[in-house]
């Protein structure tokens, strides 16, 4: 596997928030993590994609949007 080759690996979760799942499940030192079944020493994580503006912009779009279409039918 080339992540053990290199030693490290790199997560980019694609998820608004990150928290606890990705310290424990995915980062920890636990056998069960990510991480471990990877086999590699070193793991880092970029931010969720709650921190990208452009993306906050289309979550908020949609949530507009179902609140419109709820409203709608409620009458």
């Amino acid at each position: 596997m080339q992540a053990e080759k290199a030693g490290a690996v790199h997560f980019v979760p694609l998820m608004l928030v990150a928290g606890d799942h990705i310290e424990n499940d995915v980062l920890g030192d636990e056998p069960d993590s990510w991480k471990s079944l990877i086999g590699v020493p070193e793991a880092s994580c970029s931010q969720p994609l709650g921190y990208n503006a452009g993306i906050r912009d289309i979550f908020f779009r949609h949530l507009d949007t179902a609140m419109t279409a709820l409203q709608a039918v409620k009458g």
